[in-house]
């Protein structure tokens, strides 16, 4: 309980921390002053003034903030502002440090307000770009303990193709070519290549099942550019343990009773030793993300074949059934990934190559939120996230730096988003005011506000669902 404590304050507390130190040294960088900074919200609990800004660390350890001058519209009375008259600041040398400084105490050079539409930009963005920084150190940084090993799935088998005459099917996982493992789409490729006319031995899991196959690379007229293949397309996929490594909330595994720990044994009698066997045996997705037989057709609720697991826990067998319709998404449980080092140089692609996939599923993310019944799983808030990172906690190191990856990452792209209240909200009206449409301070001003009480609403709603999940 307390390393899961620890783990929510400083993961919490890093993510907000570096997205407001991005935006605060952005706007010191374009003259804007920057009253106070600090680290936590609440009463000051010790503070140190030091080039203009007063940095606290505040009671309540989650978070932070960076005070900017005009920033709230707070400017039209700072010397030096247009239409009024220079007047002098009187500053009540008796404040409370807890106190924010009037803006009217430094000159509106030294304002928000004053700078143009690039350099608020460059504020705005800051902030989010800080969150990419630290998302892509901290992956950097996961190197040393390992990537993901990545495996092969086969996928658009070409009829009448030497995969199709073999018995390759959909959805096969290959793990070696002639006893050589396969780790990429890259290797799978050259061994084909290679061996035109030759017969390869071409092991596959199946499901839970591995069997093996044999098929000749021959050229396919009009595919893969006449060059030898065995008419199948290929995606790199990663590898896993049999070990639960979260369980997220709202979801079929948590609901059964599914939690961190527990290794998978038996899927419908036979043993496994991953995770990705219980993947394969669970229904696709159609375009539309709704659960489909072998043959495409949508599964109702209830229908299917139920899928019974077994796993350990505590050297206790507990046998489960997922209903015949639970899809990958559904079902919510995530594997320990098999991991292995790479140098340096590979170690820094891959890292970028992962960033940009988890990029990706923020979009894939967006996606679901057209389909409630499926984001009212697949999406948590406050007190999910905290449930979540505590069970990385309790996983190890990899489970949870990939926790705050992907925090980071889908925190910094939410604000940029344009919406109100949000940083990408404050950017459509620098926009809109570098194209020649002025919005007055007040109206923008009331726009954030009421995106902020709906933003608000919205959160507690979520909330209120994740509290409900867990009784």
């Amino acid at each position: 309980m307390i390393l899961s404590i620890l783990a929510v304050i400083l993961v919490f507390g890093a993510i907000v921390f570096v997205h407001e130190l991005g935006h605060m040294l952005a706007a010191k960088s374009c003259g804007v002053a920057v009253p106070q900074f600090s680290l936590g919200w609440g009463r000051s609990l010790a503070s140190v003034e030091w080039k203009g800004t007063r940095y606290h660390i505040s009671m309540l350890p989650i978070g932070g903030y960076a005070q900017i001058a005009g920033m709230e519209g707070d400017a039209a009375d700072a010397p030096g502002a247009p239409n009024t008259q220079p007047a002098e600041a009187e500053v009540d040398t008796a404040r409370h440090v807890d106190e924010l400084p009037p803006v009217n105490t430094y000159p509106y050079s030294q304002t928000w307000q004053s700078k143009n539409g690039w350099q608020k930009a460059w504020i705005l963005v800051a902030g989010p770009l800080m969150n990419f920084v630290l998302a892509l150190i901290i992956m950097l940084g996961m190197g040393f303990l390992g990537f993901p090993r990545n495996v092969v799935a086969l996928y658009g088998i070409v009829p009448n193709s030497p995969a199709d005459r073999a018995g390759l099917q959909d959805d096969d996982i290959v793990r070696d070519i002639n006893s050589r493992k396969i780790e990429s789409a890259r290797d799978f490729i050259s061994i084909v290549q290679a061996n035109q006319g030759q017969p390869l031995a071409i092991t596959v899991q199946r499901d839970y099942e591995t069997l093996t196959f044999s098929a000749v690379p021959e050229v396919i007229e009009g595919f893969n550019n006449n060059k030898p293949s065995l008419g199948v397309g290929m995606a790199d996929l990663q590898w896993s343990t049999a070990r639960i490594s979260l369980v997220q909330p709202k979801t079929i595994g948590y609901d059964l009773g599914l939690r961190v720990g527990d290794e998978l044994t038996h899927i419908n009698g036979i043993p496994v030793d991953n995770g990705i066997a219980l993947y394969s045996s669970l229904p696709k997705l159609d375009a539309d993300l709704d659960p489909v037989d072998d043959q495409n057709n949508k599964l109702a609720a209830g229908e299917g074949k139920p899928v019974e697991i077994t796993v350990q826990r505590y050297g206790e067998e507990l046998a489960f059934t997922l209903p015949g319709d639970t899809s990958l998404l559904a079902f919510g449980v995530q594997f320990q990934p098999a991991l292995e080092h790479l140098p340096l140089g590979q170690s820094f692609i891959r890292s970028l190559k992962d960033a940009h996939t988890m990029m990706l599923s923020f979009a894939f993310g967006l996606r679901m939120l057209l389909k409630p019944e499926v984001a009212k799983s697949s999406f948590t808030g406050p007190v999910g996230i905290i449930s979540l990172i505590g069970q990385s906690a309790q996983s190890g190191w990899y489970t949870l730096l990939q926790i705050v990856v992907l925090l980071n990452i889908n925190i910094g792209l939410l604000n940029l988003l344009p919406l109100p209240a949000l940083d990408g909200g404050r950017l459509v009206f620098v926009a809109l005011h570098g194209i020649g449409i002025h919005v007055p301070e007040q109206r923008e001003a009331l726009v954030h506000a009421i995106g902020m009480v709906m933003l608000l609403g919205l959160i507690g709603l979520i909330t209120f669902t994740d509290i409900l999940a867990f009784f």
